[in-house]
């Protein structure tokens, strides 16, 4: 099927608070199973706009994947095209090293991490490979996904950069295919080793 059809996937991520019971990291590793679905998730409102416009012309299914909680309100900007399958540059960085992450924790790493490269894969699926092109000369890359489990986004990351013949290193922090049990999403993401001070040990490993 390639019905023209628009899923807007709430709760994506870590359940939190929210329990066993409302897992929010399993669907793109099946939505990458089927046929003609593209799946996208924005870092922050104004990326949303330009999703949901986006999503109006599309004839395709689409997937549009947002978090539990609260997202900060910005002024509203002319909402510019966006291509199927588009990623962003965020930051060019001055390390052999590039992170690609997407959805809102996009904003904290371009903050914390000024010296990498830090790419949006706003796309989730397709895969802008003319920017991941670009990182075959990077001794390193990090996959950061603590929207969704390894199985996922992550393994398609991987798989793309091996058909590319990438010699680097390739380091994948993602959500383990578990169960994640009730508590605070900043508490089950350092229980998972998922935290950003989990990445900042990593990184500093590599300096």
């Amino acid at each position: 099927m390639d019905a023209n059809v628009t899923m807007m996937i709430d709760r994506a991520g870590l359940p939190g608070k929210d329990g066993e019971t409302h897992e929010g990291i399993f669907d793109v590793a099946y939505l990458l199973s089927m046929p003609n679905v593209s799946i996208a998730m924005a870092k922050d409102m104004n990326e949303a706009y330009q999703l949901f416009k986006f999503s109006t012309t599309y004839e395709h299914p689409f997937a549009i994947r947002y978090p539990r909680g609260k997202t900060k309100l910005l002024d509203k900007k002319e909402v510019k095209d966006i291509k199927l399958g588009e990623w962003k540059l965020e930051n060019k960085g001055s390390k052999d090293i590039s992170i690609i992450s997407y959805g809102p924790i996009i904003n904290e790493l371009v903050n914390r991490y000024k010296d990498y490269k830090i790419i949006n894969a706003v796309f989730l699926n397709p895969i802008d490979i003319d920017l991941l092109k670009e990182c075959l000369n990077d001794k390193y890359i990090v996959i950061y996904d603590m929207y969704g489990i390894k199985e996922g986004f992550a393994s398609k990351v991987l798989d793309t950069l091996n058909d590319l013949g990438y010699k680097g290193i390739v380091k994948i922090y993602a959500i383990p295919n578990v169960f994640v049990k009730h508590g605070s999403i900043d508490y089950q993401l350092k229980y998972l080793n998922m935290d950003l001070d989990s990445l900042d040990k990593y990184l500093k490993e590599l300096n």
